[in-house]
């Protein structure tokens, strides 16, 4: 079983995206090419700014969850800062 993985991207645009994924590789390939619906409005390049596994679903989708609330915004504020 293959961790599941919560990561932020930060486009040129100025845009963080906060998703969820069990294969990282083939998540990025989906947004370079803009093939996710979530990004495809985002312009330019991107970098990831956060990724954290957990060893289930249940666990990522809350923290998934944390990142997007205001809290967790913060938090990537605080990461991209530095």
């Amino acid at each position: 079983m293959r961790a599941i993985v919560v990561y932020a991207i930060k486009f040129e645009s100025g845009q963080t995206y906060v998703g969820i994924s069990e294969d990282l590789d083939r998540r990025f390939e989906e947004h370079r090419r803009r093939q996710s619906p979530s990004t495809k409005r985002f312009f330019g390049e991107f970098r990831l700014i956060y990724r954290k596994s957990f060893p289930d679903y249940l666990s990522a989708r809350q923290h998934e969850k944390f990142l997007k609330s205001g809290a967790g915004r913060q938090l990537l504020d605080t990461i991209v800062r530095t």
